[in-house]
């Protein structure tokens, strides 16, 4: 469930968000499978950062990956 967003857009792939196993049982015992979770491409990559609630120039090494931040 938590990745569904992400997952959505991933071209060919139906995507039914679930927290549960008895979700996932209720889900392939439907009479009819609900509509696959949808979001536009557009509106993930619009999406405000979460940011980091530390801070990196305390990690040594690393060189690369402090430079993204």
């Amino acid at each position: 469930m938590e990745n569904a967003r992400e997952a959505s857009v991933v071209r060919g792939v139906d995507v039914y968000p679930v927290a549960s196993l008895r979700e996932v049982l209720n889900l392939l015992n439907a009479p009819e499978p609900p509509a696959p979770y949808r979001v536009e491409p557009g509106r993930i990559a619009k999406r405000k950062s979460v940011g980091y609630s530390f801070d990196f120039r305390e990690v040594r090494g690393q060189l690369h990956a402090k430079a993204r931040h």
